[in-house]
């Protein structure tokens, strides 16, 4: 099983509009059925109150992430930034990091190739 980060990013964000993004994402991914999204913990600052929150602007995704399935989270990653105004979405598998924007569509293409490259490879 592959798992992926996802961090959301837009310019000029509150905590809040941002949290709200980031849950949008993880509604549109959990909705193609293809993969496990959960919203990752973090530790408290030492002064705080109450317990671990969540961290605001990221995913973790995880499942057989095929050559199939990796081309359509792509798909649900460049139709939330272009539906949202979010600024990217960033990818993280390992050390290797993939950047979504509102990319033109030989971009997006290449992208994506990049992307189901690496699934391919991690799969072996």
């Amino acid at each position: 099983m592959t798992r992926l980060t996802l961090i959301v990013e837009a310019d000029g964000t509150d905590a809040h509009r941002l949290d709200h993004l980031t849950s949008t994402l993880r509604s549109d991914l959990v909705a193609t059925g293809l993969v496990t999204v959960a919203r990752p913990r973090t530790d408290p600052p030492p002064d705080a109150r109450t317990g671990a929150g969540l961290s605001v602007g990221e995913l973790i995704v995880s499942g057989v992430l095929s050559t199939g399935t990796m081309s359509a989270l792509a798909s649900v990653l460049i139709a939330h930034i272009r539906r949202t105004g979010a600024r990217s979405v960033t990818v993280r598998r390992g050390e290797d990091e993939y950047r979504f924007t509102g990319l033109s569509e030989d971009a997006q293409r290449d992208l994506i190739h990049q992307l189901t490259a690496g699934a391919d490879e991690s799969a072996r």
